[in-house]
């Protein structure tokens, strides 16, 4: 680095008020690439203006980020966090002295002293409240943690799910491997600690991932061959092959593709290529992927196993040659991240025969009972719409709980109520009317004939049915992409869903 840079850096530096903010902010851009982001000249100097994009990811695939190209661990420092967390806890009696010694050298001497009094308040936050997910964690395109360790490391304690990203692009990887810890004297003791925690973690998450992996019918005499070579390459644990009928394979095929960002008119192209197989098969594998490597996908900010792209470009060239009448992806397909392979497990369930109605199912249940109990509502007087229909079937997962009250209960609890509203997280009472604009049924006609509601634990939701055809008429983009999913649950479970019902209510023949 020029001498030139560095006094630019100081420069910038004595801007900002706080002596240990100083101090960061020059260790920062004077020991990593941050200061390619520096412009400079004689007459003029510019720090660049980062633009954010935002997304949520599983907590797991954030941790499997962390690894160099070498697949080394970069972010040993969060590992040392997760142990000042668990010492809090009274699961060590050495996590607060590494994480002082660490605060120390990075900061400042006597640095450690605010930082762990910060850090005690977001742990007794996060007991409080809860995971915050407005709070963000920031990191880089490549998935790099920029700031956010101390929250990591407790999404890693309290085993939270998904947590929410800020994304700066152009932003370097900060090197906090365990060389960094070597090189700021933590003696061989503890280096053992911090190194076993991560390893610890590691086996808590397998040392990888499971990743659901398809072969399409076109490739169907080659599905054993093929098994083979991706063995070679990645372990299969299991597979299992199904037969369809025509319409229920294109189901199937839309189904599998409606959680990711396809466009119907590929889908489509592959379901016309794929018409001259006279048996529809299907392979399904699960694989295992040791040491995850994701990227962002730049259309959407959905993660993208590189493991995974590798696998079906290889399969492809292998095979594509092999087929008739080849269109791009009609060989193989692989779930993009953690959370299509758990759709796609999903599918597998609901084709199997495995799904049965359960209240639990429903994302916000144990919310909408808490609201409930709360207003001293009767469970009698209330219903369940949305979403949460095909959820508590074990169809797809519902994101809140839109519920309606009859009209006596409304003037009783909310007089003064004329729109939606938010009663607890992910719980409201939903006011828009839609069923009596799309069916001419009232909300008190919902809850009180049972020919318009079915019961599961005690609990009234609006038969699937409705919703169904209430999601055709709706004509949402979100709505069309989960139609082939409830088509397909249709498909499987002719005991519990009623053809006949939905061309009752497409006719206007409810009453």
């Amino acid at each position: 680095m020029s001498n030139l840079k560095r006094t630019v850096i100081k420069l910038c530096s004595c801007f900002i008020p706080i002596k240990s903010q100083r101090k960061k902010f020059r260790n920062k851009f004077l020991t990593s690439k941050h200061t390619k982001n520096i412009k400079d000249n004689t007459l003029n100097i510019n720090l660049k203006t980062n633009s954010y994009q935002y997304t949520s990811i599983p907590t797991i695939e954030l941790f499997f980020s962390q690894n160099n190209d070498n697949l080394s661990f970069n972010r040993y420092d969060t590992i040392v966090r997760l142990l000042a967390i668990e010492n809090y806890y009274g699961l060590n009696d050495y996590g607060w002295s590494l994480y002082e010694k660490m605060q120390n050298k990075r900061v400042q001497n006597g640095y450690a002293i605010e930082a762990k009094e910060r850090f005690i308040k977001l742990i007794k936050s996060w007991e409080q409240k809860g995971y915050d997910a407005n709070s963000c964690i920031e990191v880089n395109k490549d998935i790099k943690l920029l700031d956010g360790s101390h929250r990591l490391a407790l999404a890693l304690y309290f085993k939270q799910e998904n947590v929410s990203l800020r994304i700066d692009n152009d932003a370097p990887t900060p090197q906090y491997g365990i060389d960094w810890f070597f090189e700021e004297d933590f003696n061989l003791t503890e280096i053992k600690q911090i190194t076993e925690r991560y390893e610890n973690i590691k086996k808590e998450f397998q040392n990888g991932i499971y990743v659901s992996c398809i072969l399409w019918s076109p490739v169907q005499k080659y599905f054993d061959e093929i098994t083979q070579k991706i063995n070679f390459l990645f372990p299969v644990k299991s597979i299992k092959d199904m037969e369809f009928s025509d319409d229920t394979y294109a189901r199937m095929v839309r189904a599998i593709y409606s959680i990711d960002d396809i466009e119907d008119w590929k889908i489509e192209k592959k379901l016309e290529h794929m018409k001259g197989d006279v048996h529809k098969k299907i392979r399904f594998l699960k694989i295992f992927i040791e040491n995850p490597n994701f990227r962002f996908k730049q259309l959407n900010n959905h993660t993208i196993l590189r493991q995974g792209e590798l696998l079906k470009k290889i399969i492809r060239n292998c095979y594509k040659d092999k087929v008739e009448n080849y269109f791009y992806d009609i060989i193989i397909h692989t779930a993009d991240n953690t959370t299509q392979t758990s759709y796609i497990a999903r599918i597998l369930e609901i084709t199997n025969g495995k799904v049965q109605a359960n209240s639990q199912n429903v994302t916000a249940i144990d919310n909408f009972k808490k609201c409930i109990q709360k207003y001293n509502i009767n469970f009698n007087s209330a219903c369940i719409l949305g979403s949460s229909c095909f959820s508590v079937m074990g169809i797809y997962k519902n994101k809140d709980v839109d519920f309606c009250l009859t009209t006596t209960e409304i003037k009783k609890y909310f007089p003064n109520l004329t729109s939606t509203t938010k009663l607890e997280k992910n719980v409201e009472l939903l006011m828009s009317k839609k069923y009596d604009k799309f069916f001419n049924i009232s909300d008190d006609e919902i809850i009180n004939n049972k020919d318009y509601h079915i019961v599961v634990d005690g609990i009234k939701f609006l038969k699937p049915e409705i919703e169904y055809v209430a999601k055709i008429r709706m004509n949402r983009e979100k709505d069309k992409k989960v139609l082939p999913l409830i088509e397909l649950f249709a498909d499987y479970h002719s005991e519990v869903w009623n053809w006949k019902l939905v061309k009752k209510i497409q006719e206007g023949n409810m009453k």
